[in-house]
């Protein structure tokens, strides 16, 4: 393996022998689970990784090792025309949801309809983008975009909002539950 670019990776995996091993931060672990375990705690997404003379299965098996519920990935091969050996490089980063929604266009909108939802508005929480069940008087008092989710409006709704119809791309949607509404603080998490 060569030092050529080395920094564009915050971990490089190969294999040397019949034995696999990472470098990170200038220093060479052999893969195993407590290995794996400590990269994984240590690193921050975003980050790249280099794959440098392994078989496609390992590299599976290591990105399954990397990745988690609220982490996506994205793998390329990296080209090298004057080497034979294969490269592939897996930026991961924070896996967002993106969600259909409809923006509430007047207060009047958010009574008289034929199901009894509440709205959603979208906030930041601990840097993360957070869509957050609201009351309907908490929209009443306070200024803002309000929004429905898709999901939850009948196929008549969505066809009268159509006007209002937009993606929202967020890292978690809170839902107030049927005991947080009777006074318990209680919250669904999707």
């Amino acid at each position: 393996m060569t030092n050529k670019n080395l920094n564009l990776y915050n971990v490089i995996f190969y294999r040397k022998g019949k034995n696999h091993f990472f470098l990170y931060n200038n220093t060479e672990y052999e893969v195993n689970k407590i290995s794996m375990n400590k990269l994984k705690q240590s690193l921050k997404l975003p980050f790249i990784v280099k794959f440098y003379a392994l078989s496609k299965a390992q590299i599976q098996r290591t990105i399954r090792d990397l990745i988690d519920e609220g982490t996506d990935f994205k793998i390329y091969k990296v080209n090298k025309e004057d080497n034979k050996v294969l490269e592939y490089a897996a930026s991961f980063f924070e896996n967002k949801k993106t969600i259909d929604v409809y923006k509430v266009p007047n207060l009047n909108t958010l009574y008289g309809r034929s199901n009894d939802i509440n709205p959603y508005m979208l906030t930041t929480l601990n840097n993360k983008k957070v869509l957050i069940e609201v009351t309907k008087d908490h929209v009443k008092k306070n200024e803002g975009e309000y929004y429905f989710l898709a999901s939850e409006l009948t196929e008549e709704e969505r066809t009268s909002f159509d006007n209002f119809h937009k993606k929202i791309e967020c890292d978690y949607i809170y839902e107030l539950s049927e005991y947080f509404k009777e006074g318990n603080q209680k919250v669904k998490k999707r």
